[in-house]
């Protein structure tokens, strides 16, 4: 018996069977327990005859053993599945691992480039702006001041 259908006879049992034995609550009790017994020891020994002996017809399995073979073809499909995205990453990994050094000296020339060319700009930028502000100073303030902002 499962652990659910004895939580549910045992009570019953325990309820009617105090009472007398001829009363209709402590049949119903007696048949109810004598059904779930039964349920389950023809369930159990058609299970343990078809472990021992498995039946060529699965129309004739129990439910049980249909959703066992589902699950089987599942893990058949499952593992054909796997078996052919490992070969495929087993050929493809080497050649993406023996192209990454012709992929990336473009990429990292390219990008170091941009860093100087980017870096000439602002440097061509700020010096037009500190000698925009030293003509302003030499302007208006003169050369001495001009002299001695340029020292700091």
């Amino acid at each position: 018996m499962s652990a659910a259908q004895l939580r549910l006879v045992e009570p019953i049992d325990a309820f009617y069977g105090a009472s007398e034995r001829s009363s209709d609550g402590t049949v119903a009790a007696h048949a109810y327990k004598s059904n779930v017994t039964t349920t389950l020891r023809d369930t159990i020994s058609k299970v343990r005859k078809l472990t021992d002996k498995p039946s060529d017809d699965p129309t004739k399995l129990p439910r049980c053993f249909h959703l066992d073979m589902q699950a089987q073809q599942e893990l058949d499909e499952a593992k054909e599945i796997f078996e052919l995205l490992n070969d495929q990453l087993i050929r493809e990994i080497p050649i993406l691992l023996e192209q990454r050094v012709p992929f990336f000296d473009p990429s990292f020339e390219a990008m170091i480039r941009m860093q100087c060319k980017f870096a000439e700009e602002g440097y061509e930028k700020l010096s037009g702006v500190q000698r925009a502000r030293a003509d302003l100073l030499h302007r208006y303030l003169g050369d001495s001041i001009r002299d001695d902002y340029a020292a700091g």
